[in-house]
């Protein structure tokens, strides 16, 4: 072969640009174990919220967290598609985000990822909880963050 870095450095680069099934951290805790079990939300048409439209809400048992699992819906904003690589939650008076951008199908959504954007430190789902969460694109500045919210929907716990 007469440019064997060439190759290497394209192969990478392919590598690099696919768009990953879970996160790094939907298999392994930060503590380096196995993850707890959470209820999973699978993302669909039925419990999207659009306009004045109010779907049924995820009905959930308390739990720690959540899974996300967005695999088999294509998220868009007007009419472009988009990868989506944030999560909000608002509830309880407070608000929550993803600690940090992530473009995946499956997030794990819990206290080791959410960081406070209004409120106390998030304390899990637990009983008679009413969340609302969106999904989307985000971009962070210097000075600001926008959110463009592609999904909105409704968890209640039970």
């Amino acid at each position: 072969m007469k440019y064997p870095a060439t190759l290497i450095l394209i192969a990478w680069l392919f590598a690099r640009c696919s768009k990953p099934t879970a996160p790094a951290d939907a298999s392994i805790t930060e503590s380096g174990t196995l993850p707890i079990e959470y209820p999973t939300l699978v993302i669909d048409e039925q419990h999207q919220m659009k306009g004045t439209n109010t779907p049924s809400a995820y009905q959930i048992a308390a739990a720690a967290g959540i899974r996300i699992d967005a695999t088999q819906f294509h998220f868009t904003y007007g009419t472009n598609a988009v990868t989506p690589n944030m999560v909000q939650l608002i509830g309880d008076k407070s608000a929550y985000r993803l600690s940090r951008l992530t473009e995946t199908n499956i997030y794990v959504i819990d206290r080791t990822i959410l960081e406070v954007v209004k409120g106390g430190a998030f304390r899990g789902f637990r009983s008679g909880d009413h969340v609302m969460f969106a999904i989307g694109r985000s971009t962070r500045g210097p000075e600001k963050e926008d959110f463009w919210v592609s999904w909105v929907g409704q968890i209640e716990v039970k």
